[in-house]
C-alpha cells in the first residue's frame, strides 16, 4: 500500500506505460556466494556470515515502497523508495527497475542488499594511552523485522551510562517509529522514550511526534592547564516532554511545513555549588570536592528554568536527491539532496496558568524568570555537478530572556554554528574523492552549561579532546580518500585517508575559555567498509601536531564512522549537549 495514496486518495488514472502488475521483491543477503573458482576459504566464510544472519523480511520491505500494484509506474517514486530504503541503517543498497511484460504492463523488481546487524563491540581507544570505553551487543534487525535490541555500556571521560535500547521501525506494522532507551548514569538516571510518525520521503504530508527526555549528568569543563586540575563536573538535571504534530503542502520538490506543538522544560542544577566536583588528569572515578576559585566560576552558567512554551513551526523546502558513490562510504552509494531547506522555530513561554504548571523546585536562581522566548532558525542549501559537490548548512537559536530583577531582556544562550562541505572526484586514475570542512561555531551570552574545545577527533584531530577550552571556535580540514580496490572488493572495500586540519579559538564568555591561537595537524589513515559496498565506515588514523606543538607526538584513533561527512551529519556534538529546547521540523525515524 502506497502511503502517499492513503494520506492523499487520488482519481483513477489510465497508465500510458501500463499499470504495475506485480512486484517482485528480493531480499539479498549480505553476500553473494561468488563463482566457483574463488578460494574455497572465502566461500565458507561468505556462507557461513549469510547463514548467521537473518534476511530482511520481504513484507517489510514492501511496507516501505511508496507504490503498490495497480499503480502508474513512476520514476521519482521508485528513485524515492530506493532512497528511504538505503537510509534504514539496516540495508545497504536497494534497487528498483520497471519491466515491460507482453501484455503491456510492468513488474517492478525491487533488490535489496543487507547490512551485517549483529553487532557485538568492544571500544578502546590509545588517546591517551589504551583506554576501555564500553562494550555492547546490539541487533540491529531482529528476524529480519526492522526492530533493534541491544544493550551497551559507555565509558568515555566523565561519562560512564549503561543500558538498554529497543528501537522499532514499524511500530504494529505501521510507519509509526519508537524508541527507547533506559538505563543509568555516572550521577543518576537517564530515558529517552519517543514515538514519531516521519514524514514519508518527499511525499508525506503529516508527521508527528512525542517524546520523553530525561538525563541526569556531568557537564564536563575543562579546566586551564595552569591549574592543578584538568575537569570541573557540574551535575546537571535536564527533562523535556514534547508533542509536535505538522503538515507540508505542495509538490515534492516545493513543500511548505506548518507546525505546532507543546514543550515541558526543566534545567536543574540541585545543590550547586557545593555539587561541583574535580578530577586531576582522567581518573573519573576518584572525584574530588571543589575548591575554592573553580566551582564559583560557573555560576553565571547555573542558571535553571521550568517552563511550558508553545512551538510554532515553519519551513520551506526545495530539495530532490542524487545518488552518489565513494563520497563518505570508501565504495557505496549515498542520497546527496541538493536545493534549499530554510527554517524557523519560534517558542514564547506559555502564561503561568495557562497550559503551565511552573516547577518551584527549578527555580531560576538568584531571580525568577519573568519571560522567555526562544527561536531558531536553520538554513540548507546543496548543488552539485558530475564530480563535485557543494553543501551549506547554519543554524543559531537563542532566547529572549528577563528575569523578575530585570526591566528589560536580553537576548541569551545565543548558540550558533555554520558548516560548509565540499566533495570533489577528479574521476583520473585511482578512485579518490577530496574532501573539505569549514566549520564555525560559539556561544554568547549563555546562562546554560556551555564549553567548546578545539581539539578532538571531530575538530582539530592531532590533539586531545581536554585541549584549549573556548568559547567560539573556526575549523578547517582538507581530507584525500582513496578506494584501493583491495584485497578483496567482493567483500570489503578498503581505503586509505590522508588529512590536515587547522582551528583557532577564542574565550568568549564561558568559563575557562582561552584564546588559542591557530593549531594545525595532519595524518593519514585507513577506511574499511564491510561488507563491500556499506555506508558504514571503521577508521584507524594517525594524527600528528605541526608547529609549536610538534613534539606532542601522534594521536592514534580507532573510530566507527567519519567525522566530517554527509552520513554523520553537520550537527556539533558540543553544540547538541547545550541546546536545551530539542524542537525542530526534522521528523526522521529512529533508523534514519
Amino acid at each position: 500500500m502506497a502511503p502517499a495514496r492513503a494520506q492523499e486518495p487520488g482519481d483513477d488514472l489510465a497508465c500510458e506505460a501500463g499499470p504495475v502488475s506485480r512486484i517482485v521483491i528480493e531480499s539479498r543477503p549480505i553476500f553473494d556466494p561468488g563463482p566457483p573458482s574463488q578460494p574455497r576459504i572465502l566461500r565458507w566464510t561468505r556462507g557461513l556470515a549469510n547463514f548467521m544472519h537473518v534476511d530482511t523480511r520481504e513484507g517489510f520491505i514492501a511496507g516501505e515502497l511508496l507504490f503498490g500494484e495497480g499503480d502508474c509506474p513512476d520514476q521519482f517514486l521508485f528513485e524515492e523508495s530506493e532512497r528511504i530504503l538505503r537510509e534504514l541503517g539496516f540495508i545497504a543498497t536497494a534497487d528498483i527497475v520497471a519491466e515491460p511484460q507482453p501484455d503491456g504492463t510492468r513488474h517492478v523488481r525491487v533488490t535489496t542488499r543487507d547490512e551485517w546487524t549483529t553487532k557485538i563491540q568492544i571500544d578502546v581507544t590509545v588517546d591517551d594511552g589504551p583506554q576501555f570505553e564500553g562494550a555492547s551487543m546490539v541487533e540491529e534487525n531482529f528476524l529480519g523485522s526492522g526492530n533493534l535490541i541491544g544493550a551497551f555500556y559507555q565509558e568515555r571521560k566523565q561519562r560512564r551510562d549503561y543500558g538498554i535500547t529497543l528501537h522499532s521501525t514499524r511500530l504494529g506494522g505501521t510507519r509509526l517509529d519508537g524508541r527507547l532507551n533506559a538505563g543509568r548514569t555516572r550521577s543518576g538516571g537517564f530515558t529517552d522514550a519517543m514515538l514519531v510518525y516521519p514524514f514519508v520521503g518527499e511525499v508525506g504530508r503529516f508527521a508527528g511526534r512525542l517524546r520523553f527526555h530525561r538525563r541526569e549528568s556531568l557537564f564536563p569543563y575543562v579546566l586551564d592547564p595552569s591549574l592543578d586540575y584538568s575537569y570541573a563536573l557540574l551535575p546537571v538535571y535536564g527533562e523535556r516532554v514534547e508533542a509536535t504534530q505538522a503538515y507540508r503542502f505542495g509538490e515534492p520538490g516545493d513543500l511548505t511545513l506548518l507546525g505546532f506543538g507543546i514543550t515541558r522544560e526543566t534545567l536543574r542544577f540541585d545543590e550547586y555549588p557545593d555539587s561541583v566536583s574535580l578530577v586531576r588528569g582522567l581518573d573519573f572515578g576518584n572525584l574530588l570536592d571543589d575548591e575554592p576559585g573553580i566551582g564559583s566560576r560557573l555560576a553565571g552558567q547555573t542558571r535553571g528554568h521550568g517552563l511550558t512554551r508553545f512551538n510554532l513551526l515553519l519551513a520551506r523546502r526545495k530539495v530532490r536527491f542524487e545518488s552518489r558513490r565513494g563520497l563518505d562510504a570508501v565504495s557505496g552509494e549515498q542520497s546527496v539532496p541538493q536545493g534549499l531547506d530554510l527554517s524557523l522555530t519560534l517558542g514564547p513561554r506559555l502564561p503561568l496558568g495557562w497550559l503551565s504548571t511552573e516547577d518551584e523546585s527549578s527555580p531560576a536562581s538568584p531571580a525568577e524568570l519573568a519571560s522567555d522566548f526562544m527561536g531558531r532558525v536553520s538554513f540548507f542549501g546543496g548543488v552539485a555537478s558530475a564530480s563535485a559537490v557543494l553543501l551549506v548548512n547554519a543554524e543559531t537559536e537563542a532566547r529572549r530572556v528577563r528575569f523578575e530583577d530585570e526591566v528589560d531582556g536580553r537576548w541569551r544562550d545565543i548558540f550558533s554554528e555554520a558548516d560548509l562541505l565540499a566533495y570533489w572526484q577528479p574521476g583520473v586514475g585511482v578512485a579518490r574523492t577530496l574532501v573539505a570542512r569549514v566549520s564555525a561555531a560559539g556561544g554568547w551570552n549563555t546562562i546554560s552549561p556551555f564549553q567548546l574545545t578545539l581539539g578532538g577527533r571531530e575538530v582539530v584531530r592531532g590533539y586531545k579532546e581536554e585541549d584549549f577550552p573556548a568559547g567560539r571556535r573556526v575549523v578547517a580540514s582538507l581530507e584525500n580518500r582513496v578506494d584501493l580496490g583491495w584485497p578483496a572488493p567482493s567483500s570489503m572495500d578498503l581505503g586509505l585517508t590522508f588529512f590536515a586540519d587547522a582551528g583557532r579559538a577564542w574565550a568568549g564568555d564561558v568559563p575557562f575559555g582561552m584564546d588559542t591561537g591557530w593549531k594545525t595537524s595532519v595524518g593519514a589513515g585507513l577506511r574499511l567498509g564491510f561488507p563491500a559496498g556499506s555506508v558504514r565506515v571503521t577508521r584507524i588514523d594517525l594524527a600528528w601536531p605541526v608547529g609549536a606543538d610538534s613534539g606532542r607526538g601522534p594521536m592514534f584513533r580507532a573510530s566507527t564512522g567519519d567525522f566530517i561527512g554527509l552520513v554523520r551529519g553537520f550537527a556539533d556534538a558540543q553544540m547538541v549537549r547545550s541546546r536545551r529546547s530539542g524542537v525542530n521540523t526534522s521528523f526522521e525515524g529512529v533508523s534514519r
